[in-house]
C-alpha cells in the first residue's frame, strides 16, 4: 500500500480492494500512477503520484456516509459515486465473484442498487455466479437469468427445499431436488442483497415432498393420465419403491415396486403403463424421467407396443366397437388396455390363434372358451405388430375381411351363399340368388386387401377381403347363381350365351388396348397444360402401347384359337375337328395383319421425331417403378382354375397413367438431350408430327376399327356356328352343361374384375366401348346414304320407265 494513504487510515481499518485508474478528481496528473482503495470501512481512496511535474496526492470518498452506486449488467457489476459534486469522480467494473467478496466486507449501507429484484446465483458444481432476478412468495422462489436471450427461468419450489444454509450474510445455500433445464440440481446458492429475503429463507421450516418420501428419494415428473386428462404429480423413487406423490398437497397417492409390479414402458410415445391392484397411465415427457425409465423400467419381457389403436370386432367374449387401446405383450400372451375406462382385458396366449397383418390394421381370429371369435386392430398413427408373439400368416390363407365401419369378420363361400361370422354363434349370409353383382371399389397400395361392393336387391354392402379371395367371390356367385337354371335351359341358349362370353373375351384382347390408347389421349391432353411435356408423355404413351398392340395382336390371333381347341377337347367326349380352329386362327391373322398395317401411319408420325422416344430399358424400369406390377397380382383370376391367364398375363394393357410425370423420372442425361433438342426447335416438329399422328390414330379408330370390330364378330359367329353342328349332340350332357357353366363363370369373372392394379374400370366396360364401336359404323352409313341422298339429281337417282 502506498504510504500516504497508509498514514491516512484510521484505527482497525484495512484495504479490502485495490485497483489501478477508475477515477478522477481536479489536477489529476497525466502520466502520474493511479492507484484506487476501498477500506473495509467503506472509504474510498484516490491516489495520484503525481507524475514528473505534478505533486503526490489522496482524495477521499466516505461511502457510507454518500453511498455506492451499483449497476449491475449481464457480465459485471459497475461501481461508482453517488454524489455528483465530490471532489472524487469513479466508476468501475467488477466480476461478480469479486463483487460477492467485496460486499461481504463492506458495510451495507455504502451500497445504492438500482434493481431491488437483482441477485446472483450458482448451480452445484458451477464455480461463478451468474446475474439474475428473484421473486420469492410462501410456495416458490422464482428465478430468471439476465444472461442470454430469451432469458432462461428457474422455479425452486419451496417443498422441494431439504435445507437452507447460511455461508454468509448475503449469501444462502438451498439444499433440495430440483429441476434445471431438465436436469435434477440438488443446490443453489444465492447472493442476496436484500436482507428481508435472506431473513425469509434462512428461516424456512416448512414440510417438504422429503418428509413424505424421505431424504434420499429421486423426483421425476410424470403426469397421470385420469379419463383423458394428464395430471402433473411426481414420482419418487427410493431402492425398490416407486412413490406416486402430489406435491401441492404433499400426499402418497400410491406406492409400486420397481421389480414386484409389472412395468409397461415406450419410449417413443412416452407412454408408460404400471400394472398393479389395478392400472396406472402415465406420460413420460421430461428428459431425465425418459432416461430413468429407459434404465430402471423397460425390460423385453414386457413391451408397451408403438402407438394407440382402434379395437373392434370381439375379444374374450367382449364386443367392441372403435375402441382406443394400448397393446401390451410378453411372452406368454397379450393384453389390451383401454384409453378411456383405463380397463385391462385378461393376457391371453395367442399361439394358437390366426393373426394377420395387413399394413396398420392386425386382424386376430382365436377361440375363447370353445367359440371362435375375431377382432381387429387399426392404428391411429405408428404402429409395431412385429412385437407381438403371434403366428403372422398370410391373408390368402384365410377367408377373413373386415367392413367399413372396421369390424371383422370371416365368411363361408357355399351353396347357400355368403355367410359373415363375426363370432362362431353369430353370423349373417348374404344368398347367391341376391347378389346381383361384385365389382372391386377401391385399392389401397400395399395392402393385400381389396374393397369390393356386393350388390343386393335391397342394398350394397362394402367390404374389404383378401385380394387373392376377390375372384372367388364373384366366379363362385356366378357359379351357384346359375347351376340351379342350367339343367333346364334350352341347350341353344346355353351355347348362344357362352359363345357370347368367349366373343367379349376376344374382343377385350383384341381391341382393348386400342380403346385404352384412346382413352390414355384424352386424359394425357386433359392433364397436361404444357405443350412441351405434354408432347414427350404423348409420343411416350403412344409407341409403347402401339408396340404392345402389336405384341397382343399376334399372341392372341394364333394362340387363342388353339387354346380353344385344346379346352373342346377336354369338354367333349369325342374328337373334335381342326377345321374351325384354323380357319378362325386364319381369320384373325388376317384381321391382325390389316390392323398392324392401319396403325403403320401413326408409326411413321412417331418415327419422325423418334429422339423424344425413351430408351426401352429405361422405359421398363420407369414402368416398374411407377406401376409396381406384381404388387397385388392376385387379383388375376389364374389362382381358380381360369387358364386364359397365362395366355395373356404377360402382356397386360398399357395405360396412361404411367407416363404422367415421366419428364420427372428422366436422367440427366435424357434430359440434356431433350434441352438440346428445345434449343434446335425439335419441340416444334415434335408438336407437329404428334398432330399428325393424333389425327392418324383418331381415323383408325372412328373409320377402321368398327370395321374391324365387325369382322371379328362374324368370324367368332361363323366359328361357332360351324362347331355347332357336332357338338349339338352332346350339349345336352349334363355334364357338359357343367363344364360349360365353368367355362362361362370363369369369363364373367374376368370381365367383372378391374383392368389392372392400377385402375378400378373392369373390362366389362371396356368390352362394352369396343363393341360400342359399331355404332360407328352405322354412322358412316348413314353419312354415306345422305350423300348420295343430297348429291345425286333427282333424274338420276330415279330412273323413268318408258311407257306411261
Amino acid at each position: 500500500m502506498i504510504e500516504d494513504v497508509r498514514k491516512r487510515l484510521r484505527s482497525g481499518e484495512y484495504s479490502i480492494y485495490e485497483r489501478t485508474g477508475g477515477f478522477d478528481f481536479s489536477d489529476r496528473s497525466i502520466v502520474g500512477t493511479h492507484t484506487l482503495y476501498i477500506s473495509n470501512q467503506g472509504t474510498v481512496y484516490a491516489h495520484d503520484t503525481g507524475g514528473i511535474f505534478g505533486s503526490e496526492r489522496t482524495v477521499t470518498y466516505d461511502a457510507q456516509s454518500l453511498g455506492v452506486k451499483v449497476s449491475p449488467s449481464s457480465y459485471f457489476m459497475t461501481l461508482s459515486n453517488t454524489a455528483p459534486y465530490h471532489a472524487l469522480r469513479f466508476s468501475f467494473t467488477v466480476d461478480f465473484n469479486e463483487f460477492t467478496k467485496m460486499y461481504a466486507l463492506l458495510p451495507r449501507e455504502c451500497f445504492q442498487w438500482d434493481a431491488d429484484d437483482f441477485c446472483l446465483y450458482k448451480k452445484e458444481s458451477e464455480t461463478a455466479f451468474l446475474p439474475g432476478k428473484i421473486k420469492v412468495t410462501d410456495t416458490m422462489i422464482l428465478l430468471s437469468s439476465e444472461q442470454g436471450y430469451p432469458s432462461k427461468k428457474y422455479e425452486l419450489p419451496m417443498r422441494r427445499i431439504r435445507t437452507v444454509e447460511e455461508v454468509s450474510s448475503s449469501v444462502l445455500k438451498i439444499n433440495g431436488q430440483f429441476a434445471i433445464d431438465e436436469q435434477a440440481c440438488s443446490s443453489f446458492e444465492l447472493f442476496l442483497p436484500q436482507k428481508e429475503i435472506v431473513t425469509k429463507l434462512a428461516g424456512h421450516k416448512g414440510r417438504s415432498v422429503f418428509d413424505v418420501v424421505g431424504n434420499d428419494a429421486e423426483l421425476y415428473p410424470v403426469y397421470l393420465e385420469l379419463s383423458g386428462k394428464p395430471i402433473p404429480l411426481t414420482l419418487a423413487h427410493s431402492e425398490d419403491k416407486l412413490s406416486l406423490v402430489n406435491e401441492n398437497s404433499l400426499q402418497v397417492i400410491k406406492t409400486f415396486s420397481k421389480t414386484q409390479d409389472s412395468w409397461y414402458y415406450n419410449k417413443q410415445d412416452q407412454l408408460a403403463i404400471v400394472l398393479g391392484e389395478k392400472p396406472f397411465v402415465f406420460v413420460v415427457e421430461e428428459k431425465r424421467t425418459e432416461a430413468f425409465f429407459t434404465k430402471n423400467l423397460y425390460s423385453d419381457q414386457h413391451r408397451l407396443l408403438v402407438g394407440t389403436y382402434l379395437l373392434n370386432g370381439t375379444w374374450l367374449g367382449i364386443p367392441y366397437e372403435q375402441e382406443q387401446v394400448a397393446i401390451l405383450s410378453t411372452k406368454n400372451g397379450v393384453q389390451f388396455f383401454s384409453r378411456s375406462s383405463l380397463a385391462l382385458s385378461e393376457a391371453v396366449s395367442l399361439h394358437n390363434s390366426v393373426g394377420i397383418v395387413d399394413v396398420d390394421k392386425l386382424i386376430v381370429k382365436h377361440d375363447f372358451e370353445g367359440i371362435a371369435q375375431i377382432c381387429m386392430l387399426q392404428a391411429e398413427g405408428q404402429y409395431d405388430f412385429a412385437a407381438l408373439a403371434l403366428p403372422f400368416s398370410n391373408p390368402s390363407e384365410h377367408a377373413i375381411g373386415y367392413d367399413d365401419s372396421g369390424q371383422p369378420f370371416w365368411f363361408i363361400h357355399g351353396a347357400s351363399g355368403v355367410t359373415f361370422f363375426s363370432t362362431s354363434e353369430k353370423h349373417r349370409v348374404i344368398t347367391n340368388e341376391d347378389i346381383q353383382e361384385i365389382s372391386v371399389v377401391e385399392r389401397e397400395e400395399d395392402s393385400l386387401f381389396t374393397a369390393i361392393q356386393i350388390c343386393t336387391k335391397k342394398e350394397k354392402k362394402r367390404v374389404s377381403v383378401p385380394t387373392t379371395s376377390v375372384g372367388e367371390l364373384i366366379q363362385k356367385t356366378y357359379l351357384h347363381a346359375k347351376a340351379p337354371l342350367v339343367q333346364t335351359v334350352p341347350v341353344e341358349q346355353l351355347y348362344l350365351s357362352y359363345a357370347r362370353h368367349s366373343n367379349d373375351y376376344l374382343s377385350y384382347d383384341l381391341f382393348g388396348q386400342l380403346f385404352a390408347i384412346q382413352e390414355g389421349i384424352r386424359e394425357i391432353t386433359a392433364t397436361n397444360a404444357n405443350r412441351d411435356f405434354r408432347n414427350l408423355e404423348m409420343i411416350n404413351f403412344l409407341y409403347y402401347a402401339i408396340q404392345s398392340q402389336k405384341r397382343r395382336l399376334d399372341t392372341v390371333s394364333i394362340y387363342l384359337p388353339a387354346f380353344w381347341e385344346r379346352e373342346d377337347r377336354a369338354l367333349f367326349p369325342f374328337p373334335v375337328q381342326q377345321q374351325p380352329y384354323r380357319q378362325l386362327q386364319r381369320n384373325l391373322t388376317s384381321l391382325s395383319a390389316q390392323i398392324r398395317h392401319s396403325l403403320s401411319e401413326v408409326e411413321n408420325s412417331l418415327s419422325a421425331v423418334s429422339s423424344f422416344i425413351i430408351l426401352k430399358k429405361d422405359m421398363d424400369e420407369f414402368i416398374k417403378e411407377k406401376t409396381k406390377r406384381g404388387r397385388n397380382a392376385a387379383l388375376a383370376v389364374g389362382g381358380i382354375g381360369l387358364a386364359l391367364a397365362p395366355l395373356t398375363g404377360g402382356i397386360s394393357l398399357v395405360l396412361p397413367g404411367v407416363f404422367m410425370g415421366i419428364n420427372t423420372y428422366m436422367n440427366a442425361a435424357d434430359m440434356k438431350r431433350i434441352e438440346e433438342l428445345k434449343q434446335s426447335n425439335e419441340n416444334l416438329r415434335l408438336d407437329f408430327f404428334m398432330r399428325k399422328a393424333l389425327d392418324a390414330y383418331e381415323h383408325f379408330m372412328s373409320t377402321l376399327v368398327p370395321y374391324y370390330v365387325s369382322e371379328m364378330n362374324q368370324s367368332v359367329t361363323s366359328f361357332f356356328q360351324e362347331l355347332a353342328v357336332p357338338y349339338q349332340g352332346v350339349l345336352g350332357d349334363p355334364s357338359v352343361k357343367q363344364k360349360l357353366l365353368g367355362r362361362m363363370a370363369e369369363y364373367y369373372t374376368f370381365k367383372q374384375l378391374p383392368i389392372d392394379d392400377s385402375v378400378l374400370t373392369k373390362k366389362e366396360a371396356l368390352v362394352e366401348t369396343v363393341q360400342g364401336s359399331l355404332s360407328l359404323a352405322d354412322e358412316h352409313m348413314q353419312i354415306i346414304k345422305q350423300e348420295v341422298t343430297y348429291h345425286v339429281p333427282e333424274s338420276v337417282a330415279v330412273p323413268k320407265l318408258s311407257g306411261k
